[in-house]
Protein backbone atom coordinates (compact mmCIF):
# COMPACT_ATOMS: atom_id res chain seq x y z
CA UNK A 1 0.00 0.00 0.00
CA UNK A 2 1.38 3.12 0.86
CA UNK A 3 4.54 2.66 2.11
CA UNK A 4 5.41 0.54 -0.83
CA UNK A 5 4.25 3.61 -2.93
CA UNK A 6 6.30 6.33 -0.73
CA UNK A 7 9.14 3.74 -1.11
CA UNK A 8 9.09 3.68 -5.02
CA UNK A 9 10.25 7.31 -6.03
CA UNK A 10 8.24 7.13 -9.64
CA UNK A 11 5.07 5.98 -7.88
CA UNK A 12 5.20 8.96 -5.30
CA UNK A 13 5.86 11.61 -7.86
CA UNK A 14 2.56 9.97 -9.79
CA UNK A 15 0.60 10.27 -6.25
CA UNK A 16 1.54 13.64 -5.99
CA UNK A 17 1.23 14.94 -9.61
CA UNK A 18 -2.34 13.72 -9.43
CA UNK A 19 -2.96 15.48 -5.60
CA UNK A 20 -1.66 18.77 -6.95
CA UNK A 21 -3.47 19.48 -10.05
CA UNK A 22 -7.16 17.26 -9.82
CA UNK A 23 -8.51 19.50 -12.29
CA UNK A 24 -5.91 18.31 -15.28
CA UNK A 25 -6.91 16.32 -17.40
CA UNK A 26 -4.19 13.11 -16.74
CA UNK A 27 -3.47 10.01 -18.95
CA UNK A 28 -1.45 6.97 -18.23
CA UNK A 29 1.00 8.15 -21.18
CA UNK A 30 1.32 11.67 -19.52
CA UNK A 31 1.75 10.57 -16.02
CA UNK A 32 4.53 7.89 -17.18
CA UNK A 33 6.54 10.47 -19.18
CA UNK A 34 6.45 12.31 -16.37
CA UNK A 35 8.31 10.54 -14.05
CA UNK A 36 10.31 8.53 -16.68
CA UNK A 37 8.56 5.33 -16.97
CA UNK A 38 6.21 3.80 -20.37
CA UNK A 39 2.86 3.53 -20.08
CA UNK A 40 2.43 -0.34 -19.42
CA UNK A 41 5.79 0.14 -16.30
CA UNK A 42 4.05 2.75 -15.05
CA UNK A 43 0.38 0.61 -14.82
CA UNK A 44 2.27 -2.55 -13.19
CA UNK A 45 4.22 -1.09 -10.80
CA UNK A 46 1.45 0.89 -9.53
CA UNK A 47 -1.08 -1.68 -9.46
CA UNK A 48 1.46 -3.50 -7.53
CA UNK A 49 2.45 -0.52 -4.83
CA UNK A 50 -0.97 0.47 -4.58
CA UNK A 51 -3.49 -2.29 -5.02
CA UNK A 52 -5.07 -0.17 -8.03
CA UNK A 53 -4.90 1.51 -11.28
CA UNK A 54 -3.60 5.01 -11.64
CA UNK A 55 -7.03 6.38 -13.13
CA UNK A 56 -9.30 4.34 -10.95
CA UNK A 57 -6.67 6.10 -8.14
CA UNK A 58 -6.95 9.10 -9.58
CA UNK A 59 -10.94 9.04 -9.82
CA UNK A 60 -11.22 8.05 -5.82
CA UNK A 61 -9.23 10.90 -5.03
CA UNK A 62 -11.26 13.25 -7.28
CA UNK A 63 -14.09 12.09 -5.67
CA UNK A 64 -13.41 12.45 -2.21
CA UNK A 65 -12.26 15.60 -3.12
CA UNK A 66 -16.24 16.50 -5.12
CA UNK A 67 -17.38 15.06 -1.82
CA UNK A 68 -15.51 17.96 0.31
CA UNK A 69 -16.62 20.72 -1.81
CA UNK A 70 -20.42 19.56 -1.69
CA UNK A 71 -20.20 19.53 1.66
CA UNK A 72 -18.44 22.68 2.78
CA UNK A 73 -18.99 24.99 -0.31
CA UNK A 74 -21.62 26.33 -2.35
CA UNK A 75 -20.00 25.84 -5.68
CA UNK A 76 -22.21 25.02 -8.42
CA UNK A 77 -21.97 21.33 -10.01
CA UNK A 78 -20.14 22.86 -12.92
CA UNK A 79 -17.50 24.27 -10.96
CA UNK A 80 -16.96 21.21 -8.58
CA UNK A 81 -16.75 19.18 -12.05
CA UNK A 82 -14.11 21.49 -13.26
CA UNK A 83 -12.17 21.90 -9.73
CA UNK A 84 -12.08 17.85 -9.77
CA UNK A 85 -11.30 17.75 -13.37
CA UNK A 86 -14.78 16.98 -15.14
CA UNK A 87 -15.82 19.16 -18.77
CA UNK A 88 -19.14 18.95 -17.35
CA UNK A 89 -21.37 18.75 -14.57
CA UNK A 90 -23.01 16.28 -16.57
CA UNK A 91 -20.50 13.73 -16.94
CA UNK A 92 -19.21 14.45 -13.47
CA UNK A 93 -22.55 13.73 -11.81
CA UNK A 94 -22.60 10.00 -13.51
CA UNK A 95 -19.41 9.40 -12.48
CA UNK A 96 -20.08 10.47 -8.71
CA UNK A 97 -23.80 8.74 -8.76
CA UNK A 98 -21.60 5.29 -9.93
CA UNK A 99 -19.18 6.29 -7.33
CA UNK A 100 -21.14 6.99 -4.28
CA UNK A 101 -24.66 5.72 -5.21
CA UNK A 102 -25.67 9.08 -4.82
CA UNK A 103 -26.64 11.97 -7.39
CA UNK A 104 -24.54 14.96 -6.29
CA UNK A 105 -27.83 17.03 -5.40
CA UNK A 106 -28.85 13.82 -3.34
CA UNK A 107 -25.62 13.77 -1.49
CA UNK A 108 -25.57 17.74 -1.01
CA UNK A 109 -29.37 17.76 0.61
CA UNK A 110 -28.88 14.84 2.76
CA UNK A 111 -25.30 16.04 4.18
CA UNK A 112 -27.19 19.28 4.70
CA UNK A 113 -29.81 17.62 6.18
CA UNK A 114 -27.74 15.65 8.98
CA UNK A 115 -25.64 18.74 9.88
CA UNK A 116 -28.97 19.90 11.40
CA UNK A 117 -29.39 17.22 13.14
CA UNK A 118 -28.45 17.78 17.15
CA UNK A 119 -27.16 14.30 18.09
CA UNK A 120 -25.34 13.22 14.62
CA UNK A 121 -22.71 10.27 14.74
CA UNK A 122 -19.51 10.89 13.54
CA UNK A 123 -17.93 8.23 11.62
Amino acid sequence: GWNQAIADRPIRQVITLMHEDLAHGWTLDELGQRVGLSRSALAERFRTAMGDTPLNHLRTLRMQKAIQLLADTRQTLEQIAQAVGYQDAFGFSKVFKRTTGQSPRQFREQDAAERQTPFRLLG
